[in-house]
């Protein structure tokens, strides 16, 4: 009983890491760590894309107060909107390079938070569950792969235009 009461309160040893497959808080997640973020912001974006205009503000807010936001996009796989926020971000100062393919949808904030989207590979629709993460091991796991990725990908040589 004590033990269930003592998990009740909060104070679990998982309280680093959450699970959320609900769109508006998954996104509720991402914009606050973004606007806390103060030196660095890295992401893998793929398909399927949310071109959220929110979103796209609050990249280009932290760009503007000096974090140095890195994005790693899959190549040939963007619309004409988000070609359209990505020239944007590149014309912002946001350095973005292009793959074949990123692992996983991911966002890495000062090295110490972020999330990954994962896609439901059991269901035949479509549907993303978010790890929410504050642990500084993790981050610096996901940026390491993150470098490691940076590393393989070419910028782009026509801002936003998907094609290396």
């Amino acid at each position: 009983m004590s033990a269930y009461t003592e998990g009740q309160g909060g104070s679990g040893t998982l309280d680093f890491l959450r699970l959320v497959n609900d769109p508006g808080q998954t996104a509720g997640q991402f914009r606050g760590m973004l606007a806390a973020a103060r030196a660095e912001y890295l992401e893998f974006s793929r398909p399927p894309y949310a071109v959220d205009p929110l979103d796209a503000d609050q990249v280009l807010r932290a760009c503007a107060r000096g974090v140095r936001c890195r994005l790693i996009v899959e190549r040939g796989t963007l619309d004409a909107a988000h070609q359209r926020f990505l020239a944007d971000y590149e014309n912002a100062g946001v350095q973005i390079r292009q793959i074949e393919k990123v692992p996983m949808k991911m966002a890495v904030m000062d090295g110490r938070c972020g999330l990954l989207a994962l896609v439901d590979p059991v269901t035949t629709k479509p549907a993303w569950t978010a790890v929410v993460f504050e642990h500084e091991g993790m981050a610096e796991a996901m940026k390491s792969l993150f470098e490691d990725y940076w590393r393989r990908a070419t910028s782009s040589t026509n801002p936003g235009a998907g094609k290396a």
